[in-house]
């Protein structure tokens, strides 16, 4: 993984089926230096992350043909998947977070999101530690910002 996304090679996957915030995401990373590969689906989404391996995966939760739960279900099945993973969702359930972060999810997001809010998340989660002027803690609360996402407690440091 490299240390720093302005030097282009730090591979952003966004996996989600709604066209505008897709888009929306991918000129967001594209302008702040990251390399972003894209799919429609969770089934294109497993194949791209299988066959380019992304140094993270922006995942939604509900899409056709493989939900997000299903898609990191089947690259968890392989140990040397390592990959980040920030899940985003309009589901606001508790339960839906709790199994996302179960499952080893990096961070949470509800939708709608500000990008900033989506920008700061995946520095955090990508170069935790170096991020210092972000008002944030592992734990998930982050002040400047009405939604909060929730930073997975277990996460390891890689």
């Amino acid at each position: 993984m490299s240390e720093s996304p302005e030097d282009k090679n730090t591979t952003i996957l966004i996996v989600d089926d709604d066209p505008e915030i897709s888009e929306s995401m991918r000129l967001t990373l594209e302008a702040n230096g990251y390399r972003v590969l894209a799919a429609r689906d969770g089934n294109a989404g497993l194949v791209l992350a299988e066959r380019e391996n992304p140094d993270l995966i922006v995942l939604d939760m509900m899409m056709p043909k493989r939900s997000g739960f299903l898609v990191i279900e089947a690259l968890r099945q392989t140990e040397a998947f390592t990959t980040r993973i920030v899940m985003i969702t309009a589901n606001d359930g508790s339960r839906h977070k709790d199994y996302a972060l179960k499952l080893g999810v990096d961070a949470y997001i509800r939708k709608p999101f500000p990008m900033d809010l989506l920008l700061t998340t995946i520095r955090q989660v990508l170069y935790p530690g170096m991020h210092n002027d972000v008002s944030f803690m592992i734990s998930g609360e982050m002040n400047m910002y009405e939604q909060q996402p929730t930073y997975n407690p277990n996460m390891p440091l890689r």
